[in-house]
């Protein structure tokens, strides 16, 4: 009966898609140019061509460009209708999860020259479901509206070019591989979930994902690419507008890119940063327990051909405790990968089949005596589907699986291992951009 109900979903949601109107007007920077959103993405999903990366790098406009007297060449809308049935993402516990059918989000994006070589960029989620909602009794985990990014560039040059951007910002190396421009509907498991908690305690979130306050530098020469950003502690928190626990404590981050004859990309990333222990009563207290840590990461993706995008990421990383509590070890060693393969079966109508393989390894729980290691394995297959015309929506039907294993050594020196995590889930999500 699950699964009929589940099927019956489905259906619906590809009755859609066959009945939808194919009159939505394109979106903003497509409008401004006359041109298919084609030209900067490829297949049926979000991911970004080699043109559309140097569009998204320079700021949303083109050299020579001058501000747009529309509104309208300013500003989209975008809508995700989401069918999921399984663990929604809960990773702590081994239950089925819930069959959930919703309006999942609703946004508006906003930017482009503002005047010359001054641009802006805005993501806002005026309706987003997740986390849970305040001054509403009834509808649990029901919505919230959420600032995802915004920030003020400036950019000067053509073929290279200089760039500076404030604001809340993310990495948009780690957006090209999958943070942001992407086939799948879900990021990697190694980008959007692999956080660590540290032997002493310390629970860091920091996630290539990450969008935090600061500034970046950037430029462009030839085919290299490379930044470098300062931000905010990320304060244990997605976005941290507050500085870290009152430290004063700033990270770091510098990546470098490569592309090769625009077919192949290899990438490096690496991030310096300070948290305080967010259990701290008294934060001016100096015998409070912080986490020192780095991330450092390589990044590959390749279009051979124009049927087939590869994307490859590896990250590694440690995490030390300034006062360990006794018994544990100061430092926690992580590292993970991810692999990915988009292949356009079809370009009209535009049906991209994807599969991804996620492991993520970190030793929490470690001891000068005994050893823990905790792993995770995530595997994804789906199916991406151009809707509409000039790429204005997509269908993305999604199955996935996720294991949680920690091995470890007994009291008699035997290695042993247990289930902490088995989830799968099936996940259809409609979107559409105006």
């Amino acid at each position: 009966m699950r699964y009929r109900h589940s099927l019956t979903v489905a259906a619906a949601f590809v009755l859609l898609g066959l009945a939808a109107d194919a009159s939505w007007a394109i979106t903003a920077w497509a409008r401004r140019y006359d041109l298919p959103c084609s030209a900067c993405h490829w297949g049926s999903g979000y991911r970004l061509t080699r043109e559309g990366q140097k569009f998204m790098r320079t700021g949303h406009f083109n050299p020579g460009d001058k501000p747009s007297k529309s509104f309208e060449d300013y500003l989209g809308l975008n809508t995700k209708i989401r069918f999921n049935d399984g663990n929604d993402a809960k990773l702590t516990d081994n239950k089925i999860g819930d069959v959930t059918f919703e309006y999942h989000a609703f946004a508006l994006y906003s930017g482009g020259l503002i005047a010359p070589n001054f641009s802006f960029f805005t993501e806002l989620y005026l309706h987003e479901r997740e986390g849970t909602p305040k001054k509403v009794d009834v509808f649990s985990d029901g919505g919230r509206t959420k600032l995802a990014e915004a920030f003020l560039q400036y950019t000067r040059g053509g073929a290279n070019y200089f760039t500076i951007r404030a604001g809340q910002i993310a990495s948009q190396l780690w957006y090209i591989q999958g943070a942001g421009g992407r086939v799948a509907e879900t990021r990697s498991y190694l980008v959007n979930n692999a956080t660590i908690t540290t032997n002493g305690g310390i629970g860091n979130k920091w996630l290539p994902r990450q969008r935090d306050y600061g500034v970046e530098l950037g430029g462009q020469y030839g085919d290299l690419h490379a930044v470098f950003g300062v931000i905010n502690g990320t304060g244990n928190s997605p976005t941290n507008v507050v500085e870290n626990a009152g430290q004063g404590a700033k990270d770091f981050y510098t990546s470098a890119d490569y592309t090769l004859k625009d077919m192949a990309q290899f990438g490096i990333f690496y991030h310096n940063g300070n948290l305080q222990d967010p259990l701290a009563t008294d934060t001016t207290s100096e015998d409070n327990n912080e986490d020192n840590f780095y991330r450092v990461g390589l990044t590959f993706n390749a279009n051979p051909t124009d049927r087939l995008w590869v994307v490859a990421d590896y990250v590694n990383g440690k995490d030390e405790d300034s006062k360990p509590k006794i018994g544990t070890l100061p430092e926690v060693k992580s590292n993970g990968f991810s692999l990915e393969g988009d292949f356009l079966a079809l370009e009209d109508p535009g049906i991209v089949p994807f599969v991804r393989y996620d492991r993520f390894t970190h030793d929490g729980k470690s001891t000068p005596s005994a050893d823990f290691d905790t792993t995770t394995d995530a595997f994804v297959l789906g199916c991406s589907f151009n809707l509409f015309d000039q790429q204005r929506g997509r269908l993305v039907f999604e199955w996935q699986y996720l294991k949680t294993t920690e091995e470890y050594k007994t009291v008699t020196g035997e290695s042993a291992s247990k289930d902490l995590v088995k989830d799968q889930n099936l996940r259809i999500e409609l979107s559409f951009m105006l």
